[in-house]
């Protein structure tokens, strides 16, 4: 197929349409509507660039690929009016933030840490021997771990809604939770009702959340907004999880949280200094499950490049396009 890139490509990205679209005739318009070929049959994009006009001077298109499950622009209606099969793919580096984030949601609840631990140091509290297990549930949970549970049916609360919320949002919906979100600009009803989620006012978020997951930006305005007031808002049951910016929270008070039981526990794959300094206590702590900031990274955009690739084969064969949907502007 004719395949064009409408919006500048990263210098990282530069080699991946060559790598992955090797079938396919790229072009590059660099960010210029009036450098997309008339010829094209497929148009990636991941702003505002594509408008009615730029779709009347395409007579051949054939499909539009957004990258962009929140922050992505484009008249995508003005496509699929005209039988354009259209896809929404998330911007794949927030998209593999949002998993991580699930990833802490589920260990923290789970106790994956501390029944890991318990498994390979061989902690029997069963008092049973060793026996062959066959579908009789011989020795359920023999270390005897405490509280394990599950993020399916509670609160998430997300403050700072953006692209990776709005991913973290869609993949909270396997397991029926109730999402929040905190925003300084309210989304509008269509897109509340479209990624399923209910305003609340921050406090009230805090306190009623079971997972709080932050994705604020990082400004001098938004340095430590999380401390301790904040902490001592959330439920003593409650987990924090911060995969967005480091110093958006006050890692003392944090620590201090965390020690104190003011919060369940907290997942971290961002700190104030990084590498971790060897006297943070974070790693000394049970209750936190941490990783070395890589929750993204350049990965999802191999992710969403694997998907441009199957869609354009997916539309090429005649089949539709895999698609999140087409959200509200």
């Amino acid at each position: 197929m004719q395949v064009c890139f409408l919006d500048p490509l990263e210098a990282r990205l530069k080699e991946l349409p060559a790598r992955y679209l090797v079938d396919h005739q790229v072009r590059l318009a660099e960010g210029r509507p009036d450098q997309v070929p008339p010829e094209t049959e497929a148009l990636i994009t991941w702003s505002e660039l594509l408008d009615r006009a730029l779709l009347e001077r395409l007579p051949s298109l054939r499909f539009v690929q957004r990258i962009g499950y929140f922050r992505g622009g484009g008249d995508l209606r003005a496509a699929e009016a005209r039988g354009v099969a259209t896809a929404v793919w998330p911007y794949g580096v927030l998209n593999r933030v949002a998993m991580h984030t699930l990833m802490f949601m589920v260990a923290l609840s789970r106790k994956l840490l501390p029944s890991h631990e318990a498994t390979i140091e061989g902690i029997d509290k069963s008092g049973m021997a060793p026996a062959f297990a066959d579908q009789r549930p011989v020795a359920m949970n023999w270390p005897k771990v405490d509280g394990v549970d599950s993020p399916a049916n509670k609160t998430l609360g997300i403050v700072g809604f953006g692209e990776a919320g709005a991913c973290l949002a869609r993949l909270a919906r396997p397991l029926d939770m109730e999402v929040l979100y905190y925003k300084r600009s309210r989304l509008s009803p269509e897109q509340e009702a479209f990624y399923g989620v209910e305003y609340a006012e921050l406090d009230d978020l805090l306190g009623g959340s079971d997972f709080v997951a932050t994705f604020v930006p990082y400004t001098e305005e938004n340095e430590k907004s999380f401390g301790a007031r904040e902490f001592g808002l959330m439920k003593p049951s409650a987990y924090f999880l911060n995969t967005g910016r480091a110093n958006t929270t006050d890692e003392a008070a944090l620590i201090e949280a965390l020690r104190g039981g003011r919060i369940a526990g907290a997942g971290l794959d961002v700190f104030a200094y990084e590498p971790l300094p060897p006297d943070n206590p974070l790693p000394t702590l049970k209750n936190v499950v941490l990783t070395p900031h890589n929750a993204g990274g350049v990965g999802g955009w191999h992710d969403a490049f694997e998907r441009i690739r199957a869609n354009l084969d997916r539309v090429q064969d005649g089949r539709p396009p895999i698609t999140w949907g087409i959200p509200p502007a």
